[in-house]
């Protein structure tokens, strides 16, 4: 938020453009993240399908598989 010394020192027009693209670049972060939460989700649900030689070949156990495809999608 801005504050009101701020807002003060800016034409309303000003302000609002400033407010505007405040909004846009937080909107970007927000879309961001959930790209990512997509991708994370896309990525262990395709681990779920590999077999278990391809798991051997990625280096990791059926079992290791299954502890990351069962976490939620927020968590790394």
């Amino acid at each position: 938020m801005i504050s009101s010394t701020v807002a003060r020192s800016y034409s309303r027009s000003t302000l609002i453009d400033a407010l505007f693209a405040r909004a846009f670049a937080a909107r970007k972060v927000v879309l961001r993240r959930i790209a990512e939460w997509q991708e994370r989700v896309a990525g262990r649900r395709e681990l779920m399908t590999l077999t278990d030689r391809e798991l051997h070949d990625i280096g990791i156990t059926r079992s290791e598989a299954e502890a990351e495809a069962s976490k939620p999608f927020w968590q790394p």
